[in-house]
């Protein structure tokens, strides 16, 4: 795919680009229907079903670019990446949901948070202060065996008050079909528009540490940002919630630590943690601020609006670092 794509004027690949952006959009929108179609068949709430199967399904397109990253020896991408997606979840992605639609968070969704994103900071921090700057493959199999309890701390979740019911003539299994179908079409997209940003990137001569930390975290991020819109719209932002919060966990459990596994160690490097760090730090203190000090338990407009800002900072310091 990337061999064919090199061949292609830059013109035709954001033409392209915009393409599988589109294709993207329109398939998270159905997506978010068969979820919803199936976490009332299995009567579990809709923060767990955002939060697993969605998350899943939409943290595939930055697991598939850290191997692939990993496999041409830019292990750097893979870091940025895990690590942008996730300050970009927690800002510009749940400021368009709240622009858009209600965001509510709940008490379980803000101890993960704290939870898994001082988790996430405190193995950033040591793995830099570390003699070789490197996540160790010892400490990816550590990740990956806390995925299981994550699930399980997840499905304990009580469902919330269904009020609307399957119809009957619904098939479960062709619910789960058309779900993996489109988030298949979804990863499909995002597979193509990442190679196509890493090739713009070195055609105009841009930070490969940097770039991924902002503008491929953030395509690859479309999965989640179509989510949350139409889910929003839709009026399930638990459900968008639960992916948002989900696929920022996932990206530390099993995108850096398949990654430090493949890698036999995940390097971190002066780049993108003079970036990362006190971004993450920033975006999770100013996150959890807006949860404690608010009594409607969701995100309003202006603090939708205040995140977005947030981001928007984060793109200037990186542009800063280029």
């Amino acid at each position: 795919m990337r061999n064919i794509l090199l061949q292609v004027p830059s013109v035709f690949l954001v033409v392209l680009l915009v393409g599988c952006l589109w294709m993207i959009s329109s398939a998270a929108d159905r997506m978010i229907d068969q979820a919803l179609e199936i976490s009332r068949k299995l009567k579990i709430s809709e923060i767990a079903t955002g939060a697993t199967i969605v998350a899943f399904g939409t943290v595939v397109t930055e697991l598939a670019t850290a191997i692939m990253a990993i496999n041409q020896h830019s292990p750097d991408i893979a870091v940025g990446n895990a690590m942008g997606s996730m300050v970009t979840n927690l800002s510009i992605i749940v400021g368009i949901g709240a622009l858009t639609g209600v965001v509510p968070i709940s008490r379980l969704v803000t101890l993960k948070t704290l939870f898994f994103s001082s988790l996430a900071a405190l193995v950033f921090l040591f793995t830099f202060l570390s003699p070789t700057s490197q996540l160790p493959r010892l400490a990816g199999i550590f990740f990956l065996c806390l995925t299981p309890i994550y699930l399980w701390f997840t499905f304990k979740a009580k469902p919330a008050n269904v009020t609307q019911t399957t119809p009957s003539h619904v098939n479960f299994l062709l619910s789960l079909f058309k779900l993996f179908l489109f988030i298949g079409l979804i990863s499909l997209g995002a597979g193509i528009i990442v190679p196509i940003i890493d090739i713009l990137a070195q055609r105009f001569s841009l930070s490969e540490g940097i770039i991924s930390a902002t503008v491929i975290a953030f395509v690859t991020n479309a999965p989640e940002l179509s989510t949350m819109y139409h889910a929003t719209r839709k009026g399930a932002g638990d459900l968008a919630v639960g992916n948002v919060i989900g696929a920022n966990i996932l990206n530390i459990l099993v995108v850096l630590g398949i990654g430090s596994i493949l890698a036999d160690g995940l390097y971190f490097s002066a780049e993108n943690f003079y970036l990362q760090f006190p971004s993450l730090l920033i975006i999770v203190l100013v996150f959890l601020a807006f949860i404690f000090n608010s009594n409607k338990h969701q995100i309003s407009r202006k603090e939708g609006s205040l995140l977005i800002a947030c981001y928007g900072m984060y793109i200037l310091a990186s542009l800063l670092l280029l």
